[in-house]
């Protein structure tokens, strides 16, 4: 598997996200994806970091 991805400023307040996968053993020919990503402008907002856990049946589970 291979995975390309690309981030492009659009303007000062939007990046596009691109990545792009080959695997020629799952896909027949690249797969690519594309987003637009804005910037939050409320004040105090923060970006807080997800974790996962793995249970006792091995199903990962979203912590808070």
């Amino acid at each position: 598997m291979h995975v390309t991805e690309r981030y492009r400023l659009v303007n000062p307040d939007t990046l596009q996200y691109e990545a792009t996968i080959e695997d020629s053993k799952v896909f027949t020919r690249p797969w690519t994806i594309r987003l637009m990503l804005a910037r939050h402008k409320e004040p105090g907002f923060r970006i807080l970091e997800d974790e996962c856990e793995e249970d006792a049946q091995d199903v990962f589970r979203h912590v808070r």
